[in-house]
């Protein structure tokens, strides 16, 4: 079997198991978006576009150099349907949090998960400084966040409660800050760069499908070198498969 077909296989396998049909809402949303990566997401999403699905959902890293034609890119984006989301500053840490942070970084997070660096007023003032950085550069502050790799850390929900984002994401789901409500959402990943990644990504994958149907919207999660990993074909196919929105609607 060669490559192409073997891999077009295992995307129908995937879909066969993880009984995705054509009507399922999903919530597609491009993680990791920062300046350095603006080509690798403008070819993303042209992609997507091809293969008939998005707009996304942009999860913007605001504590990276932005120059003024980096905003703009941003804009266009956004005038083209695609919506803004925070995602953390800058998207990486400078010292471990503890034994799990720890833990967390060699099973999952590797050096992302900035929140677990923090106690619960830090993160406070992490997500506040997230959420100004749109209206300084003429935006507005967008509803939804989401920590680096999911990891929210030490902040309670009574202290997101009171910061400017309305939604919050965890692994889990959705945390509603206005309905004091958390949303259980099932979670697709495809940032594989390793055979025991990539294998991981299809278990985590599948176990999650197995939510019922009165879940919350499905989440795509997409990254933006996931073209040039091991699990595109899955994603290209998944993407397909489902109703796709960058709009996250809990009911």
């Amino acid at each position: 079997m060669d490559g192409a077909n073997g891999n077009a296989l295992r995307s129908r396998s995937l879909l066969t198991r993880l009984d995705i049909t054509d009507d399922r809402p999903a919530h597609l949303s491009m993680h990791d978006v920062a300046p350095e990566t603006l080509d690798h997401v403008r070819v993303f999403l042209e992609r997507l576009k091809e293969v008939g699905t998005g707009p996304c959902m942009l999860l913007v890293i605001p504590g990276k150099t932005w120059s003024p034609a980096d905003v703009d890119q941003l804009r266009r984006w956004q005038g083209e349907g695609h919506l803004l989301a925070g995602h953390g500053w800058l998207h990486r840490i400078s010292r471990y949090g503890g034994w799990f942070h720890r833990l967390h970084s060699l099973s999952l997070s590797r050096n992302v998960a900035e929140h677990l660096s923090l106690n619960a007023a830090g993160i406070q003032e992490l997500i506040l400084r997230c959420a100004e950085w749109f209206p300084a550069h003429g935006f507005e502050i967008p509803d939804h966040y989401v920590p680096p790799a999911w990891a929210m850390g030490a902040v309670s929900k009574e202290q997101l409660q009171q910061l400017p984002f309305r939604t919050y994401e965890y692994f889990h789901g959705v945390y509603d800050s206005e309905r004091n409500q958390v949303v259980r959402c099932p979670l697709m990943g495809f940032e594989a760069d390793t055979w025991l990644r990539a294998t991981c990504c299809r278990m985590f994958n599948s176990f999650n499908m197995t939510f019922k149907p009165g879940a919350g919207p499905l989440r795509i999660s997409l990254h933006p070198h996931d073209l040039q990993l091991r699990l595109r074909n899955d994603l290209i196919t998944v993407c397909q498969r489902v109703s796709c929105t960058p709009v996250l609607t809990l009911g």
